[in-house]
């Protein structure tokens, strides 16, 4: 700890860190008196062990090193009695280094053409494996083919992120999946820097997962990239892109103005495109409490454009219009026609198994409910918001679903069970009513 201080202070890295921590010549040198006392076959397995990470199974290490696992055993021992490895508690044929620092200082000894060899002999083994009826570690094959990415791995590194980014939205890791496709990226400008159509792919996904994350800023980068290679190509088609409107984004991520919404009634026939720009233009006005500006005419045409060009062909472009007819319908002249849109969306969400748009319903009822003071209502449609956002896990629902049940709690008394909830509510959040919305 002293020496890796002393290095830190001597490189000033405490004021400008570098991109990857190194190790301070006097850790390595003491290390690597250790290692010197193995003979040259256990330094050089434990080397390629290194790249495997800090622990390993002897049987995926033997493959990358080429050999048989019975033929490992003697440099393993060796190894283990020097305590540079030790074996984990209850996993049998696996092995650990004693110190993230030795592996470190093994990983480091590898030129770079040896250490790419390496990685990509690592997802190649691991692929074989999974093939052999094991689950696919996805996560470590899209690693292993990244560092791999500069030797001629690079198409597989892009393959193999998207996979395991894919598997980690399923599994609700979107700040995984984020950082995933973010590595897709940077290997797809290594495989085909020129292939706009799947940067923009890549790029909506990656924004969908940071909006999911609740990594506001990084999902609108994302997709404000996204935009402009569509546009650059000319492809209206890649705007209305699946991934381009996800769902975790629909209200976070993008903020058009009232002026494309008027842009987009001027334009050839109605499509989805279109709905969500009327959709996201009612959304807009709400954010910017600007709604008190419209007139009675203006309102209802805001949020009602959208909702008959988007039936039921675009899911996205049907729940962004019906939040927005909601939207569009605040106050207590249309209470009436704000609890008709909400059922629909709740009847829709279920039919079309959106768990989303269910929410979004459920989350307009509690309002309504409310605004009506039938507090019955309200806690149905609250435990309803609850129970979905537990299971979609998107950040901005779970941070609705909690501030709702912590105020709700507020009002009727129970301040104990809200400050439970939500202990560290900002001031800007904590001025809101929920019967406002």
């Amino acid at each position: 700890m002293v020496e890796v201080a002393r290095w830190l202070g001597e490189e000033h890295a405490l004021e400008r860190p570098p991109p990857a921590l190194g190790l301070p010549q006097s850790v390595r040198d003491a290390i690597g008196r250790r290692l010197d006392a193995l003979s040259p076959g256990a330094n050089e397995l434990l080397r390629t062990a290194a790249v495997l990470g800090r622990a390993f199974d002897v049987a995926l290490l033997a493959r990358v090193a080429g050999r048989r696992p019975e033929e490992l055993l003697e440099a393993l021992g060796e190894a283990l009695a020097a305590r540079v490895l030790v074996e984990p508690a209850g996993a049998s044929r696996r092995y650990a280094f004693a110190h993230a620092l030795v592996r470190q200082t093994l990983y480091q000894e590898l030129r770079a053409p040896e250490r790419v060899r390496l990685h990509r002999r690592a997802a190649q083994a691991l692929e074989a494996a999974s093939a052999a009826g094991e689950d696919a570690p996805l996560s470590e094959i899209a690693h292993h083919y990244f560092e791999a990415a500069a030797g001629g791995a690079a198409e597989q590194a892009v393959g193999a992120a998207a996979r395991a980014a894919e598997r980690a939205h399923r599994l609700l890791a979107y700040e995984e999946s984020a950082r995933l496709y973010e590595q897709a990226l940077e290997a797809l400008a290594i495989a085909a820097p020129e292939d706009a159509a799947r940067r923009f792919e890549l790029l909506a996904a990656a924004g969908a997962e940071h909006a999911a994350a609740g990594a506001r800023e990084a999902a609108r980068a994302r997709y404000r990239s996204a935009a402009e290679i569509a546009r650059s190509l000319g492809r209206a088609d890649l705007l209305r892109a699946r991934r381009s409107a996800t769902a975790a984004s629909a209200r976070w991520a993008c903020r058009p103005s009232p002026t494309r919404w008027r842009c987009s009634r001027r334009r050839g026939p109605p499509s989805a495109t279109t709905s969500r720009c009327c959709a996201r233009a009612a959304l807009e006005a709400h954010g910017r409490r600007a709604l008190r500006a419209l007139d009675g005419r203006a309102r209802p045409a805001l949020g009602g454009g959208a909702r008959p060009r988007a039936r039921e062909r675009d899911v996205t472009a049907l729940r962004d219009a019906l939040g927005a007819r909601h939207w569009a319908c605040l106050g207590p002249d249309r209470v009436a026609e704000r609890v008709a849109v909400a059922e629909e969306m709740v009847s829709l969400g279920e039919r079309l198994a959106d768990p989303l748009m269910v929410f979004t319903g459920h989350e307009a009822l509690f309002g309504v409910h409310l605004l009506r003071g039938n507090a019955g209502g309200a806690d149905r449609s609250l435990a309803e918001c609850v129970r979905l956002a537990n299971a979609l896990r998107y950040r901005f629902v779970l941070f609705q679903a909690r501030f709702f049940e912590g105020a709700r709690l507020a009002c009727s008394g129970d301040l104990d069970g809200a400050a439970r909830i939500s202990p560290r509510r900002s001031r800007r959040g904590a001025g809101r009513c929920p019967s406002r919305r």
